[in-house]
């Protein structure tokens, strides 16, 4: 079989951005972003199917709940852009499976086990090292699971939860996981204040 053959498997997954974006992700494809603070580590962030109602819905509600700064207690832009985009399931880590889990898991406890090891049982722990180091040693491309995500009603009725409400995709590599050509825009608006 040659790399010709190989066929892949495409999910659709909707990205909520500033209006101002748009453009340069419909020219150019997506940036991926990096951080600790991460759900899913490095990568470009879409809402696709799985538990949500609606993944394009999730990602308008996005766009518009990151847009407010709460520091200036105003809106940091004005209009929002929901992108839809068909992503390769390329080297798929499934965190909403068993076997995906027991994968994170593992590496969890390992990367703990040597931070305490080191003397260190109060340095800060978050998820995302340690989908960074797993992605890093197994070569995950696509990162999939479960989130509960506070949008702007959530975060104004303060309501927390531990229960899902929308599935994630968290995607390295966005050149060859991406089809740059498959970009659209699905929807465009103000957001009220």
């Amino acid at each position: 079989m040659s790399k010709s053959d190989v066929i892949f498997q495409y999910v659709t997954g909707y990205h909520g951005t500033d209006a101002a974006c748009a453009d340069s992700v419909m020219g150019k494809n997506f940036n991926e972003s990096k951080g600790k603070y991460h759900w899913l580590g490095d990568g470009v962030y879409f809402f696709t199917k799985g538990i949500s109602v609606s993944p394009s819905d999730d990602a308008r509600k996005w766009a518009v709940a990151q847009a407010w700064n709460a520091d200036k207690k105003k809106y940091d832009h004005t209009h929002y852009v929901v992108l839809s985009s068909e992503i390769r399931l390329f080297k798929l880590w499934d965190l909403t499976t068993e076997d995906g889990m027991r994968i994170f898991n593992y590496a969890r406890q390992e990367i703990l086990k040597k931070i305490r090891e080191k003397g260190r049982p109060s340095e800060k722990y978050f998820d995302s090292t340690v989908i960074n180091y797993v992605k890093k040693q197994l070569d995950y491309q696509v990162i999939k699971a479960n989130f509960y995500i506070k949008f702007t009603f959530e975060r104004m009725n303060r309501i927390y939860s531990r229960i899902p409400n929308t599935t994630i995709l968290a995607v390295s590599d966005s050149a060859n996981n991406i089809d740059k050509d498959s970009i659209r825009i699905e929807e465009r608006g103000k957001i009220q204040s």
